[in-house]
Order: C-alpha cells, then structure tokens, then sequence
C-alpha cells in the first residue's frame, strides 16, 4: 500500500507486509512502479537536461523528502489477517500538505500481481492550528500585520522586563 498526492508526491510512505530483496522483486517493483526509486515524474516543457542530472536530481529529492519525513518505506509494517484483510498504522508527520492523497493498493501473491485499488484519503488540519492555517491563507495581508505586531511587542516587553 502506498500514499502519495497528485502527480509528483509531496508525501509518500510505502508499506509493506515482507522486505524486498531479490532482484526478482526489485525488477516487480520498477514494473509496479513501488517505492521512491521507482517513481515516474513529469519533466517540464524545455527542461530535458543530461540523464546524469536527471539521476542527480532524483536522488537528492528522495534524500531531501526522506531527511523531511514526508517519504518513507516500512517494510513488514502490514499485517495481513485471514489471507485477504490487511491492518497498518499511518502516522502522518505535522508538515504535510493539507489535501487529498491518493491510496495505491496492490495485492501480490507469489510475486504475480492479484488485485490493484485506487482511493483517496483526506488530510485535514484540526483544532486551533486549523483556525491559524486558514487565517493566514485566506486572509494572509491581516495575518502578515498580526506577526509583525506580535514580533514587536514581544520584542518590547522583553526589553521592559530586563530592564537593569
């Protein structure tokens, strides 16, 4: 199972009942396109570059997401139970983009590829937080002045409280 968003994944975390070792399995995994190795993205209109560039800037975006926890690979994270249901925990880090992921399932038995399912799970802000996040992106210019205010009182009332 794999979450990602849109076209270029801006959080992806593929689960996994068993490691993957052989070659046989990594050559699975380039067909079936699973893991962030084997992602396939878009390249922009007049942007071709080298095939070591583009290798270059494919590593270091899967290093930069992994360093950022928003890309990860769980292996033996699933737990399969009665052959066909499956159980995992997803905990989602505190900066991923609010919106809707996509939810790659693939059940493979054996190595062959027995049922694949596309869903959607949504990522919502909650609470306080989700008060802050909408008022600074639909009103950004009054939550602008509002942080600036705040810096200088703050900054102020550090200095009147050590004062000599």
């Amino acid at each position: 199972m794999k979450l990602w968003s849109g076209r270029d994944p801006s959080y992806y975390h593929l689960f996994s009942n068993q490691t993957a070792g052989s070659n046989h399995a990594r050559r699975r995994s380039e067909k079936l396109r699973i893991g962030p190795e084997n992602l396939r993205f878009v390249r922009a209109a007049g942007k071709a570059g080298t095939a070591a560039d583009r290798a270059e800037w494919r590593s270091a975006l899967i290093r930069n997401m992994e360093e950022a926890g928003l890309w990860e690979a769980a292996p033996s994270s699933v737990e399969v139970i009665k052959g066909a249901l499956f159980r995992t925990s997803v905990t989602l880090p505190a900066n991923i983009i609010p919106g809707s992921y996509g939810v790659r399932i693939l059940h493979l038995r054996d190595g062959q590829l027995l049922n694949e399912e596309e869903t959607s799970l949504s990522v919502a802000k909650g609470g306080f937080s989700a008060l802050i996040y909408r008022f600074a992106h639909d009103y950004s210019i009054f939550y602008g002045l509002f942080a600036v205010f705040f810096a200088v009182a703050a900054g102020w009332l550090a200095a009147v409280a050590f004062r000599k």
